[in-house]
């Protein structure tokens, strides 16, 4: 049993209204495990917020999700203050990249939206919607492949009304009815592909009303050096009726993935065009005890729900053992 004495703090990445995220480590005497991101969230901010349902949600969702280019949930546990959610690292953010290369290979981007391609594929296979293809939720790890994070940032954006800052992703469903769909990811994937190999985004503009109709009335402009297959493929990804968009069984049998072998997609045996050395700049890291940081824990007398039984269910849930590679 992981207990938070075990837990070692290297860095904290992010903060939000209740919720703080780590890079860690486990270690006792049984185990020392590779670097893993940690969520603490907040119960007491969690219900001032009225979130308790989309948290139960999303963990009931995630823990039985498994899928290699997912962030998958490997454990949590809770105090009486707080709940803390493990899942795999990974720190190189696939959007900043993407920005930062500017155009992709054909062969680079094949090997990036083949992966993208099989873990939202595998969502809708479950009955879910990926959401919003924003920088928070696209890594890429170490080793190259992409991670996905299917949390609950995407329920909170949904709810919210979007993301404006991406607007250049949104589906032109999204923006007439405010409704996510499993179509709307499609979309988003032809997107993400067009970026890779062009660039930039296709209604990309310094205004945000003017990248809004581009989405809901603009043809798609391609430069010559775009060959026709690729042409053809973003072209039915990027259908603006939704009921005519391509579907997965026919994106992965178009002539642009022709020789693709999914079955080694999946299972990583194609060598990635890139890696990264995030987990060495960790190496020399001085990491704080999660117990000296985070002090919380039950008392006599206490209940051990905290903040009363809607908490009760985290933590609960078997997963298969993450130390098993």
């Amino acid at each position: 049993m992981i207990e938070k004495k075990d837990v070692k703090c290297i860095k904290k990445t992010h903060c939000g209204i209740f919720y703080d995220n780590f890079i860690v480590y486990i270690k006792n005497k049984f185990v020392k495990t590779n670097l893993q991101e940690l969520r603490i969230m907040n119960k007491p901010i969690i219900i001032k917020y009225e979130e308790e349902k989309l948290i139960q949600y999303e963990y009931y969702k995630r823990i039985g999700l498994r899928h290699p280019f997912l962030v998958n949930i490997l454990f949590g546990f809770q105090d009486y203050d707080n709940l803390y959610l493990f899942s795999d690292f990974a720190n190189t953010n696939f959007i900043d990249f993407l920005r930062l290369r500017n155009v992709f290979t054909k062969k680079a981007a094949k090997f990036y939206i083949c992966e993208i391609i099989l873990a939202v594929e595998y969502l809708h296979s479950k009955r879910l919607t990926y959401g919003f293809f924003i920088f928070k939720n696209i890594f890429v790890n170490d080793a190259g492949h992409i991670k996905m994070k299917y949390d609950f940032l995407n329920a909170i954006l949904e709810k919210r009304g979007g993301v404006r800052d991406f607007i250049e992703y949104t589906a032109p469903e999204y923006i007439l009815t405010g409704i996510i769909t499993q179509s709307t990811d499609i979309w988003q994937i032809g997107i993400i592909l067009y970026h890779m190999l062009i660039g930039n985004t296709p209604f990309e503009n310094d205004s945000y009303d003017t990248i809004k109709q581009g989405i809901l009335t603009d043809d798609i402009i391609f430069p010559d050096f775009i060959d026709s297959h690729a042409k053809d493929l973003i072209c039915k990804l990027l259908e603006k009726d939704p009921s005519k968009r391509i579907n997965f069984m026919q994106i992965k049998s178009h002539e642009f993935f022709k020789n693709v072998n999914w079955d080694a997609v999946y299972n990583k045996e194609l060598e990635p065009p890139f890696f990264f050395k995030e987990v060495d700049k960790y190496k020399n890291a001085s990491p704080a005890d999660l117990d000296k940081i985070y002090t919380s824990d039950y008392y006599k007398n206490q209940t051990k729900d905290g903040y009363g039984k809607v908490f009760r269910y985290f933590g609960t849930v078997d997963v298969e053992d993450p130390y098993v590679k």
